[in-house]
């Protein structure tokens, strides 16, 4: 990916702390946040501003995470399907 800095692989997650429809998502579910919710939080309150869609959900400030630990758990939620992709026609 032209522009990715050494060792990242330009790709992007989202956390979901409000307003996540489970019944419909427009995004696969991976995984769930079972420890460090305080930190989800408090990025959570920050300030915000349009993310260039019209939505305020933007941080007003960039975000950081510099570390993040995947792992398996029996009790994960069971993944779903990703929203279809929009067809050029």
């Amino acid at each position: 990916m032209p522009g990715t800095a050494p060792r990242l692989n330009g790709r992007q997650f989202l956390i979901f702390s409000n307003h996540f429809d489970t019944a419909e998502p427009a995004y696969p579910v991976v995984g769930r946040v079972t420890e460090g919710l305080d930190v989800v939080e408090k990025i959570g309150a920050l300030p915000t501003v349009d993310n260039g869609n019209g939505d305020k959900v933007k941080p007003e400030t960039d975000v950081v995470i510099r570390t993040l630990t995947v792992g398996a758990s029996a009790n994960a939620p069971a993944p779903t399907e990703p929203a279809p992709s929009p067809s050029a026609g």
